[in-house]
């Protein structure tokens, strides 16, 4: 996806996406921004480079589970984990690195590798999580330790 400037040359293209005025996650077009995936200073200049931009209605982009808002922290890094994914198949499919060693020329580049860390997360996640079941299992064991306490 290529948007034009006001003189009519690129400024923004996306290898993520086809149409930057469509919001990546909701499909919504209206109160469509720019979001860089790579972000910060540094990252921001690198995801202009790359090409690694996507469209983000305000609420996804800055809303409270946005992917700048305080609950957005797991949208956010799948969105980088996402970027790494089409920036690594895009320099395979053109024959610029190999599936040998793209991931860790992706490293050099941006310092993180965003598909590792998101899966990291994701199984600690999953790791903290409790059944119901297992959540009674244990309320159980809680109870009869207390009615043992008080005979």
């Amino acid at each position: 996806m290529v948007n034009r400037n006001k003189k009519g040359g690129d400024y923004l293209r996306s290898i993520m996406t086809d149409n930057l005025k469509v919001c990546y996650y909701c499909g919504a077009t209206e109160g469509v921004e720019l979001h860089h995936a790579i972000h910060g200073k540094i990252g921001r200049k690198l995801a202009i480079q790359y090409h690694l931009t996507v469209g983000l209605c305000e609420n996804c982009h800055r809303g409270k589970y946005g992917v700048h808002g305080k609950y957005g922290y797991e949208k956010d890094l799948k969105l980088k984990a996402e970027a790494q994914e089409a920036w690594e198949s895009r320099r395979i499919r053109k024959g610029k690195s190999t599936p040998e060693n793209v991931k860790q020329e992706w490293v050099e580049i941006f310092g993180v590798d965003y598909i590792k860390e998101f899966e990291d997360y994701i199984q600690e996640c999953k790791r903290d999580f409790i059944t119901e079941e297992k959540e009674e299992e244990i309320l159980r064991e809680i109870y009869k330790e207390k009615e043992y306490e008080n005979i």
